[in-house]
């Protein structure tokens, strides 16, 4: 492990900038976004307090494949370290990846660090992150790209599952194993008892098999020693929410949920906003959802739209008026007028 940045370290936090594209962030020091191969990423931190010039790192971690291979850190701001698909910019605080590779989805994973502790010359080092990635430390930020899943389905409870990665996408000659795990919550996965290759079938599933299932590809790579995770894959197991079956003898009985409407095998959406069966108040606005509908209250109205709508007091607080300072507010009902005050001249809401 290297020593922490000692030189003001009290003072000093570095975290994800607010230029990062994230989908999910986790604290400051996690940011964890969605994309495709192919597309573009960049990463970009911002430091309070001092740091010396030179102290800022960027790494990327291979995972070597468990649990005989070790895994490895390459320092992208090694000499010849970095890659040609990655730029550094803005004096280094910014990681710009283009296009993105295989070998660039979690759980490989990127991170930006401060330290003053003396670095190994060679860009490839062995190295096992034992950080929390849900609260890592204030001198590291993590940055990880999630392959965008593929939907699949949608499926039943008790219906069977067959994927071939194959189907997919072009499996390297370099693949030797194949490495399927279920997604609990995010970053976090259980391995799925299923045969280390590159076919998954289910034959009967279960409702906690429904959602993301990620396969990770494990092989060899230039520069790098072992096996380490060169790709991954994920699928969205989608479960049918239009329908509830029964089995039994082998046979299937159907019968539609509520918001739908069909023969039971096959179930369409109902839209109650147009055929009238909403419970939304006379105000509110219907607004049609798979299954289900929502009521909205119009502007200047508050309230769940179902049981009522009421008038919001702009004038009792700043913030939902844009009256001149030297004007007079009046609430009216879903709105409200601005009047210059005596000794101004204008509209209510400039007033000279």
């Amino acid at each position: 492990m290297r020593p922490d940045f000692k030189q003001n370290d009290a003072m000093t936090v570095m975290r994800v900038a607010s230029t990062t594209n994230c989908d999910v962030q986790q604290m400051a020091q996690t940011c964890v976004m969605s994309r495709d191969v192919g597309s573009d990423a960049s990463f970009e931190v911002e430091i309070d307090g001092d740091y010396v010039a030179g102290t800022l790192q960027w790494y990327k971690y291979y995972v070597g494949l468990p649990p005989h291979f070790h895994s490895y850190q390459q320092r992208l701001t090694a000499p010849g370290g970095i890659d040609e698909n990655m730029h550094l910019t803005e004096n280094g605080k910014r990681l710009t990846i283009s296009p993105i590779k295989d070998d660039d989805f979690y759980e490989t994973k990127y991170w930006a660090e401060l330290s003053a502790a003396e670095l190994q010359t060679q860009a490839i080092a062995q190295y096992e992150i034992d950080d929390d990635l849900t609260n890592p430390r204030l001198l590291r930020v993590y940055f990880i790209i999630q392959n965008r899943p593929v939907d699949f389905g949608p499926f039943l409870p008790g219906d069977s599952l067959h994927i071939n990665l194959a189907d997919h996408i072009t499996i390297p000659k370099s693949a030797m194993e194949f490495v399927w795990k279920k997604m609990v919550s995010p970053l976090k996965y259980i391995s799925m008892e299923k045969p280390e290759n590159n076919v998954l079938d289910i034959q009967y599933l279960n409702r906690s098999d429904f959602g993301i299932i990620s396969v990770q590809v494990y092989g060899s790579k230039e520069n790098i020693p072992g096996r380490v995770q060169t790709m991954e894959k994920n699928f969205n197991i989608a479960l049918d929410e239009t329908k509830s079956c029964s089995r039994y003898a082998g046979h299937i009985q159907c019968q539609c949920n509520s918001g739908y409407h069909g023969d039971g095998y096959q179930c369409a959406d109902i839209n109650e906003c147009i055929h009238g069966s909403h419970h939304c108040v006379t105000m509110a606005n219907c607004v049609n959802t798979l299954g289900s509908y929502n009521c909205v209250c119009p502007p200047g109205y508050q309230g769940d739209g179902r049981i009522e709508c009421t008038d919001v007091d702009e004038c009792s607080q700043p913030h939902l008026h844009n009256c001149d300072i030297n004007a007079k507010c009046t609430n009216t009902e879903g709105s409200y007028s601005c009047e210059c005050t005596d000794d101004y001249l204008g509209n209510g809401f400039d007033c000279l």
